[in-house]
């Protein structure tokens, strides 16, 4: 069997620290000293700091307390010197009402205000004596957690689930009874809403990434308040997760409710010794994080770099080494219909799909993955999709795949234009300072980017059967103009949401198919293809006649 060490964490970020470390304002007497927004403090280019960058005054800490041969960081007094000056420059820019911005001024961002209280609550717990914090950042801790516990998010549960941990953690070091008391009821009030296939709700779905995220958070929290309840809750998350590491060790997927391709592994290192499955989870991400150069820290943003790196960090502080690592052929048919998620097995390879996204998938076998979103349809600057959520779908499952059909939906590509950007800092400026203004533009801004849909007059319908070679999938278009252009497959979606289209290797030898006037009849399209597990393209007919495979569609 297998073993997956868990070094892997520190070899994974120890080559990124130089980035990180170079985020930060380090400049004497620089009114931002501390600030990890260098768009803000350095390029100058927004007019207020992001201030869920600061979680990684977290990696700080960490860095200088692991003891490794590759971390040549541990124990630099620059590090805790830095850390200071970053929890520092947020407590004075901190809002009035306790509140931190993310996306604009004024925001009242739930995310930047709880994930940056739990980064800098871990902080004040562990340093101890490292460091002697200034009175006022326990004041400022308080004021944000009172923020957070009359500000709620449950359709974005792992926000809820990080506000609860930064609640939590502020009540251990200020022994306020009120929020700890808030921490135990937003806890009760998330668990309840846990579904019975063992997800939390992301805007009314399941999704593979932010899922991790949760569970990451929870299990932090059952690790120092350990509950029958919790670890009931923790355990069928897990369960649930488990089936999103494919046999390539590519990572969750476009059928998730928010297209994210990655398994934070915190939350199933901390449960390893106590829950059998977390253990085989955790081995197998290790595995993945060695074998692959395009998942976990390699291909995020700049943004994303630092929200993750610290918990990988923290990863391997939890971690017990070695594991060994199940087989992933032991995968097995699964469906949780109430998210619409299905998978199915075969000795050469798997398929995940989502009902309720017009029939994405991802395809893989040991070699290799490849991801069809399904449609989109481009018409005059306007674009409809197959693969909205949530959507209103018709579909069937039966046991060998799976029938879907719906109409296609126009989604939003607008983009910041001067305009709008000048009106949103006047808005936020004025009116936006008042929590019922605040809210209104964030609800609304929720609905135009990511919930918003329109059904159009176009129809499709995929049909997905498997068999030991591989699949079938025979895809139908029906109310087409000349005008439009169609485009099938693909890995890259118009799903709004800063950790999705992120690079895979699998996108180097992935085209979507393109039609045009020339292949509609009568406005209806119908492709069918025949796809190994391998990936390879086999047979591709257009409206039933088949056609010559190209060298770039041969191998998809």
């Amino acid at each position: 069997m297998t073993h997956a060490s868990k070094d892997i964490y520190l070899t994974s970020i120890i080559p990124l620290v130089p980035q990180i470390l170079t985020q930060i304002d380090r400049r004497a007497g620089s009114p931002t000293k501390g600030c990890f927004d260098r768009e803000y403090w350095q390029h100058l280019s927004v007019d207020f700091p992001c201030m869920e960058k600061q979680e990684s005054v977290l990696t700080l800490w960490l860095l200088y307390e692991i003891e490794h041969s590759s971390n040549v960081y541990r124990g630099s007094s620059r590090l805790l010197e830095w850390l200071e000056d970053g929890v520092g420059f947020w407590c004075k820019s901190q809002r009035p009402n306790g509140s931190f911005d993310e996306w604009y001024p004024h925001e009242n961002s739930m995310t930047a205000t709880a994930f940056s209280t739990r980064c800098i609550t871990e902080c004040l717990i562990q340093t101890k004596d490292s460091i002697k914090w200034k009175e006022d950042v326990y004041a400022h801790v308080l004021r944000a957690a009172r923020w957070i516990a009359g500000c709620s998010e449950y359709s974005v549960s792992n926000q809820e689930a990080g506000a609860i941990l930064a609640l939590d953690n502020t009540a251990r070091i200020t022994g306020n009874t009120k929020i700890k008391e808030a921490a135990d009821n937003k806890l009760k009030k998330l668990l309840s809403l846990q579904d019975e296939e063992g997800w939390f709700s992301e805007y009314g779905g399941a999704d593979v990434g932010y899922s991790s995220v949760t569970l990451a958070y929870l299990a932090q929290l059952w690790k120092r308040s350990p509950s029958e309840r919790l670890y009931s809750a923790l355990e069928r998350l897990v369960s649930f997760i488990s089936n999103f590491v494919h046999l390539d060790f590519s990572l969750g997927g476009c059928y998730g409710s928010r297209n994210t391709e990655y398994i934070l592994p915190l939350g199933a290192e901390i449960l390893a010794s106590k829950v059998p499955l977390a253990a085989g989870l955790a081995a197998k991400l290790r595995l993945a994080y060695s074998k692959r150069a395009d998942i976990g820290l390699s291909n995020v943003d700049h943004r994303y770099l630092l929200l993750h790196n610290y918990f990988y960090l923290e990863s391997y502080r939890e971690a017990r080494d070695p594991l060994d690592v199940p087989s992933l052929n032991a995968a097995q048919d699964f469906s949780f219909g109430r998210c619409g998620i299905i998978g199915r097995s075969r000795e050469g390879g798997h398929i995940v799909a989502s009902l309720k996204k017009g029939g994405a998938f991802k395809i893989a076998s040991t070699d290799r993955s490849l991801t069809d979103c399904g449609w989109t349809v481009c018409d005059s600057g306007r674009v409809l999709i197959s693969y909205h959520f949530p959507g209103s779908l018709e579909s069937h499952l039966y046991p060998e795949g799976f029938k879907v059909k719906g109409r296609l939906k126009y989604i939003s590509t607008a983009k910041m234009t001067t305009l709008a950007l000048v009106a949103l800092r006047v808005y936020m400026s004025t009116f936006g300072r008042f929590k019922f203004f605040s809210r209104l533009l964030k609800n609304f801004s929720r609905y135009i980017l990511i919930t918003n849909s329109r059904a159009s007059g176009i129809e499709f319908e995929r049909d997905v059967s498997v068999n030991k070679l591989g699949i079938i999938v025979n895809d139908t278009l029906k109310g087409l103009s000349n005008s439009q252009v169609v485009y099938l497959g693909g890995s890259l979606s118009y799903a709004l949401g800063p950790s999705t289209g992120t690079f895979r290797n699998e996108q180097l030898s992935v085209k979507s198919l393109c039609f045009k006037e020339d292949d509609f009849q009568g406005g209806k399209l119908h492709v069918e293809r025949q796809i190994s597990w391998n990936t390879e393209l086999n047979l591709f007919k257009v409206n039933n006649l088949k056609k010559e495979l190209s060298s770039e569609h041969a191998k998809i």
